[in-house]
């Protein structure tokens, strides 16, 4: 990956729907101001929805909305921001995309079983959505993240919190 000086960085937090990858992100949001950052937080939901809802969820249009989420990460962090992506888009297209825009990219795979989701309060995305990863869709699940989160239940997500704030700090990502 080549970079430019002055440059921010992209963490990319991806996994299933319903894993808590915004949740996480906005934790880790908020770590960060507690230490003087203001990172720009993008939600793949709010910023389909800023967008409109002319995308549907089939697999293409995944990738392009996959695409403007990432544009926009690195387009902040070409203005030095500190970035956190929160999205589904598990494209390995997306994730080669990413390590290509020649900004500061950290991937953070948020790995829990499609089996635990179901069986958890967001089932019904599951249910509801023919096209959503885990029904229709086959993910891709990311082969080589920089921190892979696994979780045997939805409790797990404050030790994520923890263990990406000391990946993050230890490594001097920040």
């Amino acid at each position: 990956m080549t970079t430019a000086p002055n440059l921010g960085q992209v963490f990319w937090i991806t996994g299933l729907p319903g894993c808590g990858k915004s949740t996480l992100a906005t934790a880790f949001a908020d770590v960060l101001r507690s230490r003087g950052i203001y990172p720009v937080v993008l939600d793949g939901d709010a910023v389909r929805k800023v967008i409109g809802q002319s995308f549907s969820y089939s697999r293409s249009e995944r990738l392009t909305m996959a695409r403007v989420y990432a544009d926009f990460a690195q387009l902040f962090a070409r203005q030095n921001h500190t970035v956190i992506v929160a999205t589904v888009s598990m494209l390995k297209e997306i994730y080669d995309y990413n390590r290509e825009l020649g900004v500061p990219y950290w991937e953070i795979f948020l790995d829990v079983p499609l089996d635990k989701l179901r069986n958890l309060e967001r089932k019904e995305i599951y249910a509801n959505d023919p096209q959503s990863y885990g029904n229709e869709l086959t993910p891709d699940f990311p082969s080589r993240p920089h921190l892979r989160l696994t979780a045997t239940d939805i409790s797990d997500r404050n030790q994520w919190l923890a263990e990406m704030t000391k990946f993050v700090f230890r490594t001097g990502k920040s």
